[in-house]
């Protein structure tokens, strides 16, 4: 990673930027490395997360920013907040969050992460990305994609990835010609910026620090 971003800098000299999410989902159980798995603890993710840190930043990778990525707040999940490193081991913190349409998450986008932002703003000011948002198919799935950019900047999200794929679910943008319209008017009427529409510069210096690009 570090090498790839010394042999890519962009126009203004700044080394590529890896946006990396280290052990994410935390929250949960669906992974080996989250407390409440195995025995796990929290104080010894922290420390994990540190250590993997420290480990970069010695051999040189400071082009490497590292994104801080639980999973929303539910009922269940372990404390976001048991589970933060400290401010000086992390560059971005993001979201995963899923519409699975039940009475859980048949929401708007800004009501399914709203709770979540509070939480994490309650600590840490850091830039946020949502890094997974998905939507199964259900009357309100329209209504979901054409909001879902103008709700996530509401929230002051810097960036948004949606999870085009279907797997357990059919989270695609496409499953019915008014979901994929949905999405593309929702990119459409937003100020949102994408590779080809922005330089590389622009990108670049963004998310070396979530800030504008002077």
């Amino acid at each position: 990673m570090r090498n790839w971003g010394n042999a890519n800098v962009d126009s203004r000299g700044l080394a590529a930027q890896v946006l990396f999410r280290l052990l994410p989902e935390m929250n949960g159980t669906g992974h080996s490395y989250a407390p409440g798995t195995r025995g796990q603890t929290a104080a010894q993710f922290r420390a994990a997360w540190i250590h993997v840190v420290n480990l970069f930043r010695a051999n040189g990778a400071t082009n490497v920013k590292f994104v801080w990525n639980p999973l929303r707040v539910f009922k269940t999940s372990i404390s976001i907040k048991s589970l933060w490193p400290g401010a000086g081991y992390v560059d971005w913190t993001a979201f995963d969050a899923y519409n699975h349409a039940d009475k859980s998450t048949g929401t708007t986008p800004y009501n399914l992460l709203k709770n979540s932002v509070t939480t994490l703003r309650g600590f840490t000011s850091k830039p946020l990305l949502i890094a997974e948002l998905g939507v199964a198919p259900y009357s309100g799935k329209s209504y979901f994609l054409s909001h879902m950019v103008s709700a996530m900047q509401s929230l002051g999200a810097k960036g948004l990835v949606y999870f085009d794929k279907n797997m357990d679910m059919k989270w695609r943008v496409d499953t019915a010609s008014t979901h994929q319209s949905a999405a593309k008017k929702a990119v459409q009427a937003s100020n949102a910026t994408w590779y080809g529409r922005v330089s590389f510069a622009q990108i670049n210096h963004w998310a070396a620090s979530g800030g504008s690009f002077n």
